[in-house]
């Protein structure tokens, strides 16, 4: 893997020697990117076709450094109290003529803190079914990032494909002892026909993940309980203590279509539509197919971007939708080391819906450039079991702001600093079905976990973060950059986050 990144690492590099160098100065590139219009309303640029209209100049980075993601305590009990890592970093974006070609590679090496029950990672991914027990403790973790793509415009229409893979290694030193192994590829490919000064057509995207969980006990004074999660505090009873061995995969297939402007302004619409479906196995008991999950998505985005000389700015609003069903399959009795499916029952669904609207504007001198960005959404969620019942309802609202100011100093030296404030509060919430205690003391610790996630997601919550990027350019073409970030949370439960990174960056 270490070396799949380096080869990418020496692609990113060698863009800069083997395509044409952008003529625009690397200090004045680096003060456009960093501008939050290159990141708002974004979804039309999942289509690997408008690609070639996303930036008009090449930029490509190199950096390594160290990030902190840390609550006081964990805000989602299956997800631990955050992580920090060391991490290295590159990637391109280079225009070539009538062609662009991007790609990326990340290696991290770090330690999720304090992750209780649930052992499987990626939770927010396999949720509900995961394989737990009631010790947990730090986990170390590898991550190996990579991916690519390449676009082309043509007269009549432009094409592009994209491919990218993410691997995951988990693991701990002390009982229990799991070992998780993730991976996941991202294959993208997109045409958007010529229509006037607009591009128009679909894009498809298809991703496989599979997750191998397997937990070992070494201590003689035995192994603790193991249990199999089906969501809302809730494990199958029928398996507790058995199956330390357990896999997730799922495929899942995205279609779309985009409609964006190839000029300086217009109106643009983007929207997905998305089928996924995945199964919890439990290996050693014969590959026993335990539950599955589908997730049906929908998404659309509308707005109108304008980019002047000096003024740059844009407007958009969407909706979103998203609807999960968990079926769990009924088994017969035993016969010759395997279990027999009988039937299946649907016992766990999670809707959610959410719109937002936002918008950002920019402005940009020879020198400087000032852009802000602001969106709301509101977001609608209501989590069920079935036997036993319960629910989880969460109506929120939330408001976000980013602002940018960088300058050009003089011809080594430039700099950009950055703020952005949230604020997220709930409208209406209930967890209704939870008993107020439990005289199984495993039963209750799930109780008190799901109670505890459940306050937390429904709380006020503010946070404030400062960053900055320092740029010593060696000439018009490379330059050096550190950056440090500093971004504080604060929970009405009384937990508090504070996450920090800073980074060394080679830039041309």
């Amino acid at each position: 893997m270490r070396s799949v990144i380096l080869a990418i690492s020496s692609f990113c590099c060698a863009g800069a020697y083997g395509i044409d160098i952008d003529s625009i100065p690397v200090d004045r590139r680096i003060t456009d990117d960093v501008s939050v219009f290159q990141s708002v309303a974004a979804m039309p640029f999942m289509n690997p076709a408008l690609k070639p209209v996303e930036k008009p100049y090449s930029l490509s980075t190199a950096k390594a450094g160290y990030g902190s993601d840390l609550q006081s305590r964990p805000l989602c009990i299956e997800e631990g109290r955050g992580e920090r890592k060391f991490f290295f970093d590159a990637e391109t974006y280079i225009h070539s003529g009538a062609s662009a070609v991007w790609g990326n590679a990340r290696y991290e090496n770090g330690k999720i803190l304090d992750l209780r029950l649930v052992e499987s990672p990626d939770y927010h991914i396999v949720a509900p079914y995961a394989i737990a027990d009631t010790i947990g403790g730090d986990q170390n973790v590898e991550r190996y990032i990579f991916g690519g793509g390449y676009a082309h415009e043509g007269k009549l229409f432009n094409w592009g494909v994209e491919i990218g893979y993410a691997a995951g290694l988990y693991y701990r030193n002390v009982d229990p002892r799991p070992k998780s192994i993730t991976g996941k590829l991202d294959v993208g490919l997109g045409i958007a026909f010529r229509t006037g000064d607009y591009l128009l057509g679909p894009m498809f995207r298809f991703e496989r993940y599979r997750q191998t969980t397997d937990i070992e006990f070494v201590s003689e004074m035995g192994a603790s309980k193991l249990f199999h999660t089906t969501g809302l505090g809730t494990h199958y009873a029928r398996f507790d203590g058995t199956g330390s061995n357990v896999f997730s995969d799922y495929y899942s297939y995205t279609a779309g279509a985009d409609f964006y402007p190839r000029v300086l302004s217009g109106a643009f619409v983007s929207g997905r539509m998305a089928a996924t479906a995945m199964r919890h196995v439990i290996a050693d008991l014969n590959k026993l197919p335990m539950a599955n999950r589908s997730i049906r998505m929908a998404s659309l985005m509308a707005g109108y971007t304008s980019r002047g000389r000096r003024w740059q700015w844009k407007a958009y609003a969407g909706a979103d939708a998203v609807r999960i069903h968990g079926k769990e399959n009924l088994f017969g009795d035993p016969t010759s080391g395997s279990y027999p499916v009988i039937g299946n029952r649907l016992a766990y669904a999670d809707n959610s819906q959410r719109m937002y609207a936002g918008g950002c504007v920019a402005y940009a001198e020879e020198k400087w450039n000032v852009s802000a960005a602001s969106e709301a959404n509101y977001s609608h969620r209501l989590v069920a079991y079935v036997d036993p019942r319960r629910e989880w309802r969460n109506d929120r609202l939330d408001f976000k702001l980013d602002m940018v100011a960088s300058f050009i100093a003089d011809a080594r030296w430039s700099f950009s600093f950055s703020a952005d404030m949230e604020f997220g509060s709930t409208v209406k919430s209930a967890l209704t079905g939870i008993p107020h205690s439990c005289t199984d003391p495993v039963d209750e610790k799930f109780r008190k976990a799901l109670r505890e996630d459940f306050s937390n997601a429904t709380t006020a919550c503010r946070s404030a973060g400062l960053s900055m990027k320092a740029v010593y350019s060696f000439n018009p073409r490379y330059a050096v950059a550190l950056s440090p970030a500093f971004k504080h949370t604060d929970y009405s439960t009384g937990i508090i986050g504070n996450e920090i990174s800073c980074s060394l960056q080679f830039i041309f």
